[in-house]
This record gives C-alpha cells, structure tokens and sequence, in this order.
C-alpha cells in the first residue's frame, strides 16, 4: 500500500538522508582503505564471481542478472573491487578485536542447543469424509458407513491414492490425499494424535475430527533431532562473526566520519536531522 500524502515528502526526505550517509561511509571507507595500502587483485575479484556464480537461482546466468539491472560486467566488476577492498578494511579491524574462537562456538551451541532441534515430522496421506456442524444423527451415520467402506477396500487391496483422488473432501484428493510433512502443533489433535502413534504403512482406524472422519496412512516419520557441534560449527562461527562485526565496525566508521571534513549543505543537513527517528505508518 502507498504511504499517505501526507508521510510521503517525509519518507522521501529519510530516503534522501539514507542515500547521503550511504555516500558519506562509502567515502570515508574508501579514503581509509587507501591510506593503509589496501589493494584488491585481479584473483579476489575472479574468486568472488565464481562465490556469487555458485549462489545465482538456476535457470538464471549472472549475464542476465546484471543485465536486469542494467548493469555492465565491467561496472559491476569495478563496484564488486570497491566493495572487496571495503571488505579487507573491515576484516582488518576484525582481526584486532580477536577472531571467534573455537570456545566461543562451543559456548554458544551449548546455550543455544534447544533452539538446533530439528523437530520430529510425520508425511501422511489421508481421506477425508467430511461431515458439517449441524449435520443430524442420520447424515453422521450415513457418511462414517461411507468411510468404513472405503477401509474396508484399502484393506482388500484397494489403491489408497486413487480412493483419495475418487473420494475425499480434502483439498489434498488431487495429491492422492498426500499432504506436506508436518510436526506438532500443526493439525488437529485427533489427526495429529494418530499421525504421531500409527506405524508407518499401516491403514489406521477411521478417526474423527471437527472436519469430518479420516483414513490416515503415515507414509514416513522422521525423528527429531538435535544438529551436533560440527553441523552447527560454520553457521554458529558466522553468527558470532556478523554480530562481534556489529560492536566493532559500526563505531569504526562513526570514528572515520568524525575525523573526516565533511561538508553537507545546510538545507540537506536540516532534512537529515528532521529525518531521523521518524516512522512511517498508514493511516
């Protein structure tokens, strides 16, 4: 939705502000990137197309990427060297604070272990007969003799899928009554109760909820399971990296910028005070 016009030149002014203290960090980045001799090769920029090479969606080329938006390889290799060398700087300053260490991983794993469970999962099919609020007694009678008839052709033999596809009310019939893996918590207690307790392949009782009655036939289940310390070991180092690089990098440039001579024009200077703190919400 569009903001009001009445925060519309407001959220300009903050986008303007955004755009010139982008400018401004750029410039002191770069400015000090320079005094310390930092220099990008030609082998950093080839090695960093071929990291963002390996991460482009398939079906699209970097080429094509670049062109929507309109973007030269060469422009984009000039900018890609600036953002390299930003990157050196900051790495610099990284390495003064201490790197992360192997004990600061396993401090944090241990802290953070419960939130690392992948949860146990259950992929089932079911069909559903469905039966209305305010059906009477006949109709629920009518509709659970229709359900056990059709367990009684699965256990014959029957094609569970196309039973499903023939005869379920659930949205899930086209799937052959084949719904997403799910956990806990995720579907009624009585479908869920049964999906969790059934054994694998086996064809389980009509069971009855609020939408109706069901055949449910649990087709696989995946325990849940705790990611050890070497699964968890890179992604954990590059959590604890971003955030000892927030403490650090953020007053680093503050620094630069107050060391830096910056001339910003008064009426722009106004609009940035004005700007900041502002939000930015509908009507």
């Amino acid at each position: 939705p569009m903001l009001p016009e009445s925060q519309a030149e407001a959220f300009r002014r903050h986008v303007r502000t955004q755009i010139v203290d982008n400018f401004i960090a750029t410039t002191v980045l770069e400015s000090e990137a320079e005094k310390r001799g930092i220099r990008v090769t030609d082998e950093d920029v080839t090695e960093a197309i071929a990291t963002i090479t390996k991460n482009i969606p398939e079906g699209m080329t970097l080429e094509s990427a670049l062109e929507m938006q309109n973007m030269t390889m060469d422009e984009f290799k000039a900018r890609l060297r600036k953002d390299l060398r930003i990157k050196k700087l900051f790495d610099e300053e990284m390495e003064k604070a201490g790197a992360v260490t192997e004990e600061d991983i396993q401090a944090f794993y241990e802290e953070h272990k419960a939130s690392l469970t992948t949860p146990e999962t259950v992929k089932a099919r079911h069909i559903l007969v469905q039966v209305d609020d305010n059906a009477d007694e006949a109709t629920r009678a009518q509709k659970k003799e229709k359900i056990e008839g059709l367990r009684k052709q699965l256990e014959e033999g029957a094609d569970f899928a196309e039973l499903a596809k023939a005869n379920s009310d659930c949205p899930s019939s086209k799937d052959g009554g084949m719904l997403p893996p799910f956990g806990h918590g995720q579907m009624v207690p009585e479908f869920e109760e049964a999906a969790f307790s059934q054994e694998v392949g086996a064809i389980g009782p009509v069971i009855e909820s609020p939408f109706g009655y069901h055949i449910v036939q649990v087709m696989e289940r995946k325990e849940g399971q705790t990611r050890s310390l070497e699964e968890s070991h890179d992604q954990i180092r590059d959590y604890l990296r971003m955030m000892k690089g927030r403490q650090i990098i953020l007053p680093f440039i503050d620094a630069l910028k107050a060391k830096a001579s910056v001339y910003i024009d008064p009426s722009l200077e106004a609009e940035r005070k004005d700007a900041r703190g502002m939000s930015f919400e509908e009507d």
